[in-house]
């Protein structure tokens, strides 16, 4: 029994290593804001935000709308992480390759826009939404993971030395999802200001699955044992918050406009499936600025700066204050002080659309890229950025504006210190979104 005890605490630990940060990876290393149009230019759009959308990126924009929007995205996901092998005196660990994948909705919406005062410039718009904020749709798994190590058996005195392989696979399913009532305001013919109230809900379940074969030999006896080990751990939750979004376009002139957005901090709460409460989040405030130019009619140029306090999100679990948005996480030079193992972040996002006209029909471009700084330290104390390459197109023809875009995104970090090499993480997203103009 204190075999198989001792077996099953390294292979825990071990299991926490490899994986630790596959959901946030999935989740946080890309700008959250729906549509295909958006992501196609690298998510430079908090000075353009004209259409439905406008909700994830910058509500001020909402006031550009001029028709009825009926809006639907969808996107489809898949990733891919490779860690090298790890060798310490005692312990060893071969290369890990871990790749996943899932579909999901991002966004079902409707928008109106309404002139209460026709001989104005005044123009109001609502807008309502069910958004998908954060996708945990996800099945995953790994390849058979070499590991040795060797211990000390309290119990005979003698070093154990353990071998064999070990792998998992993860099946998630849901969301944090969220109903958003949006409202923006044509105020004059150059400003738009709008508010989005986002009020979170669904959650998470699913389960991983762990598999290990080994052998064992007393390193004094000579003496062999061999052993098969089976894991299933379960987890789920459910939130509950409430968030607010606030924004502004201004138009500079007729080919250049300017953008601001406030997404405010916020606490939800995360329940199990009877309702009773586990624990709470508290979700970091960000701030952006964007800019938008039109040298010419069919040609945009956008650049956009965003910046999350994600050193002071946290957790709060028994009363005790934990690692956001995971406490297990790998990438760590001090475990007893959390508030330095995460960092705010900040992304530079730079896209380009042009548009090919026709009589009754538009073809727009786009392509983009963005560097997303992380929120964690690696290894050796450096902070990763990601790089991410988006391209886009799309048919605008009568009331249909049909889009798609390709997300690409990929970064390097030391995972572990006596790693050989950095572990690399890859994903890519695809993107479609139809919109229906009244």
């Amino acid at each position: 029994m204190k075999k198989l005890f001792l077996l099953f605490m390294f292979l825990f630990a071990f299991v926490l290593t490899i994986n630790a940060q596959i959901l946030l990876e999935t989740q946080f290393s890309g700008p959250l804001g729906s549509g295909a149009r958006a992501m196609g230019m690298g998510g430079a759009f908090i000075a353009i935000a004209d259409d439905a959308t406008a909700t994830t990126w910058n509500p001020g924009g909402l006031g550009q709308i001029e028709n009825v929007e009926i809006t639907a995205v969808g996107s489809h996901y898949s990733f891919s992480r490779h860690d090298p092998a790890v060798s310490q005196v005692y312990y060893f660990a071969g290369a890990s390759y871990r790749s996943g994948s899932s579909n999901s909705y991002d966004l079902l919406g409707i928008t109106v826009p309404i002139r209460p005062l026709p001989e104005t410039d005044f123009k109001l718009v609502l807008q309502y939404s069910y958004q998908r904020f954060i996708d945990f749709n996800l099945k995953s798994g790994t390849n058979a993971i070499p590991f040795q190590n060797v211990f000390f058996h309290p119990e005979t005195g003698h070093r154990i030395m353990e071998f064999g392989y070990i792998y998992n696979d993860e099946e998630f399913e849901g969301g944090l999802d969220g109903h958003s009532i949006g409202v923006g305001m044509s105020l004059t013919s150059w400003l738009n200001l709008g508010v989005t109230a986002n009020f979170w809900t669904n959650g998470f379940s699913g389960s991983t699955y762990i598999e290990a074969y080994f052998t064992g030999e007393d390193l004094v006896t000579g003496k062999r044992y061999e052993g098969f080990l089976q894991e299933v751990h379960i987890n789920e939750g459910n939130f509950r918050g409430t968030s607010f979004n606030l924004g502004a376009l201004i138009n500079v002139t007729d080919s250049f406009n300017i953008g601001l957005v406030y997404k405010g901090d916020f606490t939800f709460t995360d329940e199990d499936k009877h309702g009773n409460k586990k624990g709470e989040v508290h979700y970091p405030r960000s701030v952006g600025l964007g800019a938008a130019y039109r040298p010419i009619d069919n040609l945009t140029l956008a650049v956009d700066y965003t910046t999350t306090e994600w050193s002071e999100g946290k957790a709060i679990y028994g009363g005790e204050e934990k690692f956001f948005p995971r406490q297990d996480l790998e990438y760590t030079t001090n475990a007893e002080f959390p508030s330095e193992m995460q960092h705010d972040t900040s992304q530079w996002r730079f896209g380009a659309e042009y548009v090919f006209i026709s009589d009754d029909l538009l073809i727009p471009l786009r392509c983009g890229a963005y560097f997303d700084k992380q929120y964690f330290a690696d290894a050796n104390d450096n902070i990763p950025v990601y790089l991410g390459l988006t391209a886009g197109a799309g048919i605008v023809w009568e009331g249909f504006v049909i889009d798609m875009a390709v997300v690409h995104v990929s970064g390097e970090f030391q995972a572990e210190y006596t790693a050989s090499t950095q572990a690399d993480f890859n994903y890519t997203k695809v993107i479609a979104s139809i919109i229906y103009r009244f």
